[in-house]
């Protein structure tokens, strides 16, 4: 009796063998395609994300992101070739069965990194953009400062503190930003009153004739000058004029210069810049 279990076993053993050979024998032209669609693949993948990695960081400022976009194309192609494989070799159901899975978690990580993946599709818009570019000096978000870097995480700005400031790169996208270095030109303002007793011819020309010797590229024609309030205790006036300036801390020193200059051209010139004055009345004995 043992000996006969033992050769049933043996037989059972044999037919399973047998079988899996005719089913492998069966199968081998789809196992073999099928290994052939997913090598050719794993082939195109590589070919085609690294000719696009080169092209887009040619064309790109940021070169991470370039590298990065190259990767997920990569991904996406040879997951492709895996769902062709499978599909070849007659695994329909594990197919579905994995496409379900993926859309499901595909869901819930979409919710679960919605603002990452915002800010990154933003930094990859940002960097086929012209009108931002690094070492540009930006006004955004109520942030100003140079641009020292454009990555995943968002756009890096160096104050004029020299503190580094970061801001998401899908706010820099979806609010409104200046960019004072798409323009080498720049308006420099300054504003200051003057004694109700001066000449105010006398201070126009002082002003012009200062500003002119202060900037030699000015003309005294090219310099906008008017008064523009009769304040408490002084006529103001305005002086605007045209500066060649990529930021905007070199439009604040060319400010800071014309300041100086035209404070020592007034007092050079005896004219005089008024402290406010106040008049305090009151009655004899109280």
């Amino acid at each position: 009796m043992q000996l006969q279990s033992v050769e049933e076993q043996a037989n059972a053993a044999l037919e399973s063998v047998d079988s899996f050979k005719e089913g492998f024998l069966h199968h081998l032209p789809n196992i073999i395609l099928a290994t052939i669609v997913l090598a050719l693949f794993w082939f195109l993948a590589s070919v085609i994300a690294n000719g696009i990695t080169k092209s887009l960081k040619k064309r790109m400022k940021n070169k991470s992101i370039a590298s990065l976009f190259g990767s997920l194309l990569r991904a996406l192609l040879v997951g492709l070739g895996i769902f062709i494989a499978l599909s070849i070799l007659g695994l329909d159901k594990a197919v579905t069965a994995l496409l379900t899975g993926a859309g499901v978690a595909g869901l819930a990580v979409g919710f679960a990194v919605q603002n990452p993946l915002g800010n990154t599709f933003a930094g990859f818009l940002l960097s086929f953009r012209d009108d931002i570019n690094i070492g540009d000096w930006i006004e955004t978000n109520g942030f100003a400062g140079e641009v020292v870097d454009l990555d995943l995480k968002g756009t890096t700005l160096r104050g004029a503190d020299n503190n580094m400031i970061i801001v998401p790169n899908k706010l820099v996208l979806e609010a409104p930003y200046k960019n004072h270095s798409l323009t080498t030109r720049t308006l420099v303002k300054v504003s200051c009153g003057v004694d109700y007793s001066s000449n105010l011819e006398h201070v126009r020309r002082t002003v012009l004739s200062t500003l002119c010797a202060t900037f030699p590229h000015l003309k005294e024609e090219e310099i906008i000058f008017f008064y523009d309030e009769f304040a408490d205790s002084s006529i103001n006036f305005q002086t605007r004029f045209w500066m060649d300036a990529k930021s905007a801390i070199q439009a604040i020193y060319a400010k800071s210069e014309a300041i100086m200059a035209i404070k020592k051209a007034f007092e050079r010139e005896g004219i005089t810049i008024p402290f406010p004055i106040r008049t305090i009345l009151g009655n004899d004995g109280e």
